[in-house]
């Protein structure tokens, strides 16, 4: 009757399989196994027809039905007609909007590109997106979803800071089946082996943020990306000739510190780039069984002195943008 994508019992809200099992003219709604509604009765015959079963498994389609006898519906049209009838059944559709993303159900792509600055998500959906359509607008914070050679990919901003990107990113996890965000955004230069403009990718974080002590860990937990996030980034920037820069980042709370953080220490301990979500973001996304990556370009370097302008840090980060997007 449909597919799974993983141990039923261990099974997430956004692991649904589903489907529709057509007899003799009559459909029937499936999820988990168990019959919701029946879309149409049968009609009245002796022969027995059973047409091609649709489930959604892992975020893929498996499986195209014919509506009817001689008629068979294009793939997009099968997913979104039976996604909105999964959505008037599944609970999570009661927990949308949020207070904070004011979007429809299935309004984000499975993958989702994360500046900070609402206006950098614009300038990426109205240049590098096609077909890119607003999607959220709350408090400003600029939500799109769009096409980039022939991938449906979101772009939303975060905000500033560990706060703003723990609300967006749990929502985005949590109610909208979003799978896999990555962070585009600014970093300064901790390493002296890192230049402006350098793109870091942060395969851990180290912090000194409580965001975690929600957890109930009494230790330190080490918020980590996820290694298939990771590991397409680095293959697509080899692929791409982009110099990427992979290693630990400093995620802080504080922009403009009382005392000044002890820098010979994080560099001592191989920290690359300092920036002020990846923990946050990481976080969330291990607690949700999630992927996450932080990508930044380094648009401030302290050992030569040199720091990029606001219009720079909005629009010069091309290398980065088209790293993320063809991973995406």
């Amino acid at each position: 009757m449909g597919g799974t994508g993983g141990n039923a019992k261990g099974l997430v809200p956004w692991t649904p399989f589903f489907g529709f099992c057509c007899v003799d003219g009559g459909c029937s709604f499936y999820v988990f196994g168990a019959r919701i509604l029946t879309l149409w009765k049968p009609r009245e015959s002796s022969v027995f027809v059973e047409y091609p079963i649709l489930f959604y498994a892992g975020g893929s389609l498996k499986k195209c039905p014919m509506a009817t006898a001689g008629q068979r519906w294009a793939r997009v049209e099968c997913m979104q007609y039976v996604f909105a009838l999964y959505w008037e059944v599944h609970p999570l559709s009661q927990n949308i909007p949020t207070p904070h993303i004011d979007a429809p159900p299935h309004a984000f792509a499975e993958t989702v590109l994360m500046p900070g600055d609402p206006k950098r998500s614009r300038f990426i959906a109205e240049n590098l997106l096609e077909k890119a359509k607003l999607v959220n607008d709350v408090r400003g914070v600029q939500g799109y979803t769009g096409m980039y050679h022939g991938k449906r990919v979101s772009v939303m901003a975060s905000g500033m800071g560990m706060p703003a990107i723990g609300i967006y990113s749990h929502e985005l996890f949590a109610f909208y089946g979003v799978e896999n965000i990555i962070r585009v955004g600014t970093a300064g230069a901790i390493s002296p082996r890192v230049g402006m403009r350098d793109i870091v990718a942060g395969m851990s974080c180290c912090t000194e943020s409580t965001f975690g002590f929600q957890y109930g860990f009494p230790g330190s937990i080490a918020p980590t990306a996820s290694f298939t996030l990771l590991r397409r980034a680095a293959d697509t920037a080899a692929r791409l000739g982009i110099r990427l820069h992979i290693g630990p980042l400093y995620c802080s709370d504080v922009f403009y510190q009382e005392h000044a953080r002890n820098e010979e220490a994080l560099q001592k301990l191989g920290v690359i780039a300092a920036e002020m979500e990846s923990a946050a973001l990481y976080l969330n996304a291990m607690r949700a069984g999630k992927s996450a990556l932080c990508l930044c370009t380094v648009v401030d370097n302290p050992h030569t002195g040199e720091h990029a302008t606001a219009e720079d840090r909005e629009k010069s980060l091309s290398d980065m943008l088209t790293l993320a997007l063809e991973m995406a």
